[in-house]
């Protein structure tokens, strides 16, 4: 949920290379002289990758020439994405601006801009959902028409080793689009956990399997024939390789890709993706120190814990960005010890009921305050849903019934269940039945009073929330960190805490009256006790 709109969630990153039976040399290096030279020059790494994966299948000159067509057809869908995703970027910066201002405030959402965000925020979402659904339509034709079945077990198993990558190019991966998806979690194939795994890292494996089912079920993705084939850097290596004529769309989406265009220059396309990115961060962490409601002392105290996590960020960012280093496994625990002894301090700040609101706080865009269960946040929506659902269905039909009952659990599996079993299916179904025929014999006055009660009961978990609280038990358990400090090594975070505590200082030379506190969006009021000699502030959220 965090990236947000950018030329697509499969474009950019690293890609694959070209076989030496399609008409080049026997002998070739896995990413060859020429093109370590050109990705030197021109930071070009959808080449050196696109030369790997091709390298790795072992592609005919036959099969390449069978692939033109589908290049040709990503490429335009590149072109006409790049110019769509230019449009909404700057819509979408305003709206999320005007959004952050109030949840800065937080004294409420005016609904105008609530509704501008939301729509700037499900435009860039199903602009992304169109192009992954046409990606997954060339990639499945070339899987199933020119792939060997050999084939589609290295595509299917594909993973960039970018270290080598970085070595080899002497330069770095710039930002582009979503990295290859592979897992510092010493996995083996499939998921299935190697011998060397702690119990920690094949539980996590196991997590992040199930996890990864339930999401590539709820919105299957392009897999690695789409990252790092369907590129127009890929496009020109195989065009150039088979010394065919390149069509013009081809040739323009390589200029895209590199430059932009003259309306959208690339950098200026690419500060917009930034910026709205850390808009939507920022939001994010409103979210949190909001329903937190932290009391000023808290404010001064967290600001100084994230200053220092920001400092080890710093230092494990100059690490990455040494060219062709991998980091050793000292350096990763050292850096996992100071991120988790810093967390550690910024846990001890919170009270047990702001800790409780961080347990079940959900990580996302816009979240829903809950008047009956506040700490719930961002899943009080799905029982009022409940609600709404229960009203229109007491008036149902038996044949009605069941027909909505199936659209319901057909929705909830999309949304917050993953797929379910036959059995799952059948005590869902029978459930909502029961639920529904519960209402259905309540009075308007009975329902209206105890509707509610009957909805919490039969709202739905959200499968995949649950499992990476889960994933953040584990590694917490493992000495690594939570779900804490994915907000403190984030600068806008520190940006909002400092914002605050400007906040704060200006009003701290007039009396608040209790009718202009405003209230956290998504916890009940509570009070944070200061340590020991510190006298009491009153809240001035």
């Amino acid at each position: 949920m965090d990236a947000p709109s950018g030329v697509c969630c499969c474009w950019g990153g690293f890609g694959a290379g070209l076989s030496a039976l399609l008409l080049l040399p026997a002998a070739v290096a896995a990413v060859p002289p020429a093109v370590v030279e050109q990705a030197r020059r021109t930071s070009d790494w959808d080449t050196a990758s696109a030369w790997d994966m091709l390298e790795t299948l072992h592609l005919s000159g036959a099969q390449a020439e069978r692939l033109l067509p589908h290049l040709e057809r990503a490429c335009r869908l590149f072109v006409e994405h790049y110019a769509a995703s230019s449009r909404r970027l700057s819509e979408a910066r305003a709206a999320y601006t005007a959004y952050r201002d109030q949840k800065r405030r937080n004294v409420g959402i005016d609904p105008a801009v609530e509704e501008r965000a939301s729509a700037a925020h499900l435009a860039n979402k199903l602009a992304d959902v169109q192009v992954d659904a046409e990606l997954l339509e060339i990639e499945g034709v070339i899987l199933n028409d020119i792939f060997t079945r050999r084939q589609r077990e290295l595509a299917d198993g594909y993973h960039v080793d970018r270290a080598a990558l970085m070595a080899a190019t002497g330069s770095r991966p710039g930002r582009g689009g979503t990295a290859d998806r592979t897992s510092s979690a010493p996995a083996g194939p499939g998921g299935r956990a190697v011998p060397h795994q702690s119990v920690h890292e094949r539980l996590m494996a196991e997590i992040r399997e199930e996890l990864d089912a339930i999401h590539e079920f709820q919105r299957p993705t392009p897999g690695a024939v789409a990252r790092h084939l369907l590129t127009p850097a890929a496009a020109i290596l195989v065009f150039d390789t088979l010394r065919v004529r390149k069509p013009p769309i081809v040739v323009t989406a390589q200029r895209v890709a590199t430059a932009g265009t003259r309306d959208y220059p690339r950098e200026r396309y690419e500060a917009e993706v930034e910026a709205v990115l850390a808009l939507k961060h920022e939001i994010q962490g409103w979210n949190l120190i909001n329903g937190l409601h932290l009391e000023p002392w808290q404010v001064y105290r967290l600001i100084d814990v994230v200053e220092r996590a920001r400092h080890v960020e710093a230092q494990r960012q100059s690490a990455r960005l040494e060219v062709g280093a991998r980091p050793s496994g000292t350096d990763d625990v050292r850096f996992n010890q100071a991120a988790r002894a810093l967390e550690d301090a910024a846990a001890r700040v919170l009270t047990p009921g702001q800790h409780r609101v961080l347990d079940e706080f959900v990580v996302c865009f816009k979240g829903k305050p809950s008047l009956r269960d506040p700490v719930r946040v961002g899943q009080a929506d799905v029982s009022i849903r409940m609600e709404t659902w229960l009203a229109h269905a007491r008036r149902l039909d038996a044949a009605g019934l069941e027909k909505s009952i199936a659209h319901l659990v057909a929705s909830e599996e999309k949304r917050l269940l993953g797929p379910l079993s036959d059995r799952e299916r059948s005590d869902r179904v029978a459930a909502l039945r029961h639920a529904a025929r519960q209402a259905a014999a309540m009075t308007d006055v009975d329902f209206a009073l105890d509707g509610p009660a009957l909805a919490e009961r039969i709202t739905p978990p959200n499968r995949p929330a649950d499992l990476s609280d889960r994933l953040h038990d584990v590694h917490r358990a493992a000495g690594q960190t939570g779900k804490l400090a994915r907000f403190m090594f984030r600068p806008t975070f520190l940006h909002a805490l400092q914002t605050r505590a400007r906040d704060i200082a200006s009003r701290s030379a007039r009396t608040v009256e209790s009718a202009d506190v405003p209230r956290a969006e998504q916890s009940g009021r509570g009070c944070a006790q200061p340590p020991a000699g510190e006298p009491c502030r009153d809240s001035d959220q």
